[in-house]
């Protein structure tokens, strides 16, 4: 594939990645996903609603996720921080850069994070990257 469609919290999602997830999957999927991101740095679009990674998701229900409100709010925390440096269509190595300046080392990962059932994962993997000394 070398276009990718994926929602704005699966994009900071990727960053933290640990092969953990609602179902084994799921779980492959992402795994899947995120290694071609990172191999062939491939066009990813930016999407409301579900994308490539819900494929395989088991709220997925019939292209809709049982979650969207929930979810629809950290795309939203996660789009407006990072929208205006890549646009709506740019490489993945791109937008791994915008969220990393733009979230990650300008510490907002908390507040774009909000009450995200994996972000112990995410800080974990945090902590071990960028405060290792």
């Amino acid at each position: 594939m070398s276009k990718y469609l994926i929602r704005p919290h699966h994009m900071l999602c990727m960053q933290f990645f640990e092969g953990k997830g609602y179902s084994d999957g799921f779980v492959a999927s992402m795994a899947a996903i995120k290694e071609k991101l990172e191999k062939e740095d491939p066009q990813v679009e930016i999407v409301e609603g579900t994308d490539d990674v819900c494929k395989n998701c088991p709220h997925n229900m019939g292209g809709a996720c049982e979650n969207e409100d929930s979810v629809r709010q950290h795309d939203k925390r996660v789009y407006d921080k990072v929208i205006e440096t890549v646009g709506n269509s740019a490489k993945w190595s791109n937008i791994t850069k915008a969220i990393r300046e733009n979230i990650i080392d300008s510490g907002k990962m908390r507040e774009t994070c909000g009450k995200c059932q994996w972000s112990d994962i995410c800080f974990k993997n945090y902590n071990k990257l960028y405060m290792s000394f």
